[in-house]
């Protein structure tokens, strides 16, 4: 801001001190570069602030999306370490039905290839869906549902 200042005014009073001492003659057009540098500007001002910006914004908004991935990241994997760990122990023990170390075998299955799924598979998700229902009905069928998350709300219809 400060050199903008300073640059601004050098080119006005070197435009300035060109008409005063008359220093265009005839045929030159030094007198209106000079004017002309002035009126654009601001446009050059424009465009290398548009750049920085740019670049500004690219740098913070890797930075959030970083942070954003490493946060959704270890949610992720305290959910699926916790419904792993759970399926193992319903698997062992012996009180509960064999369908329900059955079901819990199968929530472990399903635990385990969601582990060895790529991030960026597209079946991530229907794993997750269906490792989350799984878990649902051992919960119910042990009677335990307290341990099963909540299914979250659906948004309302946002018609206008």
């Amino acid at each position: 801001s400060l050199s903008l200042t300073h640059s601004l005014t050098d080119t006005m009073s070197e435009a300035t001190k060109t008409i005063a001492t008359g220093a265009a003659t005839a045929g030159e057009n030094t007198t209106w570069d000079e004017f002309d540098s002035v009126a654009f500007m601001e446009d050059g001002f424009v465009a290398e602030g548009e750049a920085a910006g740019h670049e500004q914004g690219t740098r913070h908004g890797a930075q959030e999306g970083w942070a954003l991935g490493v946060g959704q990241g270890v949610d992720l994997g305290m959910e699926v370490g916790f419904v792993t760990g759970c399926a193992r122990l319903w698997t062992t023990d012996t009180s509960l039905s064999e369908g329900c170390r059955s079901d819990a075998r199968k929530l472990l299955k399903l635990t385990e290839a969601i582990m060895a799924t790529d991030i960026e598979d597209e079946m991530l998700t229907h794993r997750l869906s269906q490792m989350r229902s799984r878990f649902r009905k051992v919960c119910v069928n042990i009677k335990a549902p307290q341990l099963a998350p909540k299914q979250p709300e659906r948004p309302q219809d946002l018609s206008f």
